[in-house]
């Protein structure tokens, strides 16, 4: 999975924002799902050791699906709302944490619903190393013919930061 966006800080805790994400996964059968989106969010709390934020907007989404032998697999195209919230936890002595949470409610795609959860804990270490874990969650609804309404991914990694 690759993610891209950008935010535009207005006043008073509201931007707006925009991005690109680009997800490829085997159990739910997607070659690649491109999902482009703009709306508008709110910063519930925003300060030097957090933020909190929701958003609110509508995106365009593009699946390709891989060929099942024997399972007719069909690529679409859909647009969709975007609801999500984010909670950024950092400067907490050594420890952050991200997690964040996107309903993609269908408008073109009768009664379908996707939504990506994902939450990461990275614990810093000394001389810059760090440990850092993660859940990533992908539910859709109404999947491809034989994929997985559920895929989720656990992530473990060490690095150093310089």
């Amino acid at each position: 999975e690759v993610n891209a966006n950008a935010d535009y800080a207005l006043r008073n805790g509201v931007f707006i924002g925009a991005g690109l994400n680009f997800l490829s996964n085997t159990e739910q059968l997607l070659d690649l799902r491109t999902t482009g989106y703009a709306g508008v969010g709110y910063y519930i709390v925003r300060n030097n050791h957090m933020y909190w934020q929701t958003f609110i907007g509508s995106a365009i989404n593009s699946e390709n699906f891989t060929e099942v032998p024997e399972e007719p697999s069909e690529d679409r195209d859909s647009f969709e709302g975007l609801i999500s919230t984010e909670l950024n936890l950092y400067n907490l002595g050594d420890i952050d944490v991200l997690s964040n949470i996107a309903w993609y409610p269908s408008f073109t795609q009768k009664g379908r619903n996707r939504i990506n959860y994902s939450i990461s804990v990275a614990y810093d270490m000394p001389l810059e190393f760090y440990i850092k874990t993660g859940l990533t969650l992908n539910y859709d609804d109404q999947p491809a013919v034989g994929a997985s309404e559920t895929d989720y991914v656990f992530t473990g990694g060490f690095g150093w930061e310089f």
